[in-house]
């Protein structure tokens, strides 16, 4: 299960469409879990407290309108990562969707100084980075974690730390140490996810906090639900390996969005600043290193000018080896940025 306090997703059977559930579910019956409550407050708070996998076992799907719904209003909240089969699904919940604002469980789990206000490994290290990365990692992970791709290779690190907005990355010194750590939280799914989990945890470490504010609020730790949905509605004759590059490229997308923010992008006076994530961009190269061939779509003029804000919103042009690199290509490809793209052979 993965969530977060504007996008949750979970893991579940049938699809929500927005609260037609709500009159048919029976209350009474639902236990939350202790990480469910909201805690001490002074004035009350809107929303739905229940986790929507209690909901939808106390579903009454006898008198549910939720089946006649129409395609789109079922994959409305869909996130589909090209996985076959129909049982798995991760759904788009949150306050956007009527549910409150509550601390994740991914949270709650968390060794306790981790959640202290200043938070301390029960090495003595700082531990605002761990946090502050499994929180996002957390309810981000979507179904097949064990499958999301970052590739780290000889150069790359040092590539991400030397050429990046926020270089020279004086928390560095601490990758041996975080990433010890994270292999302890997430070895079981694998290595690529370790690496990934750690160099989030890093940089969270060396941001500005207005950057970091500015980057969370937008959204941007979390697979892009309108490039998915764009994905899923386009004429493709090979749909199923697009939405899994698109998914498994995610976490490299992720952290290219931040290592390579614009300086500027989070400063009170540069509002009309663009950050976003290369989805399209990560997922293209994707495909590419996997011998796939080049979607019909990739060259669409509104395919082409989403491609072109991805790329105008990464600074510099040192994140162009590093990406190639963590998705398994050996180089950037010549001119796979131009409009039209050249895809090469």
């Amino acid at each position: 299960m993965t969530e977060s306090s504007n996008y949750w997703t979970f893991r579940f059977r049938l699809a929500k469409i927005e609260h037609w559930w709500w009159t048919l579910v029976h209350v009474g019956k639902i236990k939350p879990t202790p990480s469910d409550w909201y805690g001490w407050r002074l004035w009350p708070t809107n929303g739905l407290s229940y986790d929507p996998t209690d909901i939808l076992r106390n579903v009454d799907f006898s008198r549910s309108k939720l089946l006649e719904a129409s395609a789109d209003d079922q994959s409305k909240f869909i996130y589909d990562n090209g996985d076959t089969d129909p049982q798995d699904v991760s759904l788009l919940w949150g306050k956007e969707q009527g549910f409150r604002r509550r601390v994740s469980r991914a949270t709650s789990s968390m060794p306790s100084g981790l959640l202290q206000s200043r938070p301390f490994t029960v090495d003595g290290y700082s531990g605002d980075g761990l946090c502050l990365a499994m929180g996002i990692l957390g309810r981000n992970k979507g179904l097949n974690p064990r499958n999301l791709v970052f590739n780290i290779v000889k150069g790359v690190t040092g590539s991400l730390e030397n050429f990046g907005t926020w270089a020279p990355r004086p928390n560095k010194v601490l990758r041996s140490y975080y990433w010890k750590v994270m292999d302890q939280q997430y070895s079981g799914l694998g290595p690529s996810y370790v690496a990934a989990a750690t160099e989030i945890a890093l940089l969270m470490k060396d941001i500005p906090h207005s950057a970091m504010k500015a980057w969370l609020q937008a959204g941007l730790e979390h697979q892009s639900m309108t490039a998915n949905q764009v994905l899923r509605n386009i004429k493709s004759n090979n749909r199923s390996a697009e939405l899994r590059a698109h998914y498994e490229s995610s976490y490299v997308s992720m952290i290219m969005s931040l290592n390579y923010m614009p300086s500027n992008a989070y400063n009170a006076s540069s509002r009309d600043v663009t950050i976003s994530r290369p989805d399209l961009t990560c997922l293209g190269l994707l495909l590419k290193a996997r011998d796939e061939p080049k979607p019909a779509w990739w060259n669409d003029p509104h395919i082409q000018d989403a491609r072109k804000v991805e790329i105008s919103t990464l600074e510099g042009r040192h994140w162009k080896p590093s990406v190639a690199l963590l998705l398994g290509l050996s180089e950037w490809p010549q001119g796979f940025e131009d409009n039209p793209s050249n895809w090469g052979t």
